[in-house]
């Protein structure tokens, strides 16, 4: 089964919206869940794979509707912190006992109360990462190879059998599908493989068109 990252989301309602990320296991190395983005309202929700009916290279499906789909868990949880208000027009003055005269304190400001500032943190679950569309893939040594395109997993297992990477620019751009084998670790901002440039390029190429593009 394919997972296209930025794939069409459609629901028991018509077009939902996006798989915005997805959500690995990295020590068994399973896709777990998608993030879905809902293109009416920006809302993001976390669904496990399991959810997913039905795929296509552009494509997934889920028997659920929107107003469903929408209670699922939050994927971006925003939380109000509180922080000192700042105002940098007010010294404060003091006395210097030993010089007998008065003097400006540092940082020559003073808190003024408190208020409220909107933060909004990704609820992955612990112990996962997260996979997106453009994702860097490097070498052994650090190299970048290309970027990721989507994931290939065993359907009945969810454990990831290939990562598909484009490779190049524009025109020249191929896209190769990279058996698991060669995954030597995930980390948050890219994947690392333990094989270099040329055992990729000697790795079959696939054709994949997707209506976005």
């Amino acid at each position: 089964m394919k997972i296209p990252l930025k794939a069409k989301v459609i629901c028991k309602d018509g077009e939902y919206g996006i798989i915005k990320e997805l959500l690995i296991d990295p020590i068994k190395e399973k896709v777990t869940h998608a993030v879905l983005e809902n293109k009416h309202n920006g809302l993001q929700v976390i669904v496990s794979i399991n959810e997913i009916d039905y795929t296509t290279d552009s494509v997934i499906t889920l028997e659920k509707s929107a107003v469903e789909l929408d209670k699922y868990p939050p994927f971006l949880k925003i939380e109000y912190i509180k922080v000192p208000n700042i105002n940098p027009n007010i010294s404060y003055w003091g006395a210097d006992a030993t010089m007998g005269h008065s003097y400006t304190m540092f940082p020559y400001v003073v808190h003024d109360g408190t208020t409220s500032v909107e933060v909004t943190n990704e609820e992955i679950p612990d112990g996962e990462f997260k996979l997106r569309k453009g994702m860097v893939v490097k070498d052994h040594t650090g190299k970048k190879l290309g970027n990721i395109d989507e994931l290939i997993i065993n359907e009945s297992s969810g454990s990831i059998t290939h990562i598909v990477m484009r490779k190049g620019h524009l025109f020249g751009a191929k896209e190769i599908a990279v058996p698991n084998i060669h995954i030597n670790r995930y980390e948050k901002d890219f994947v690392s493989l333990y094989i270099e440039e040329k055992a990729i390029d000697a790795l079959p190429e696939v054709i994949i068109k997707r209506k976005w593009e």
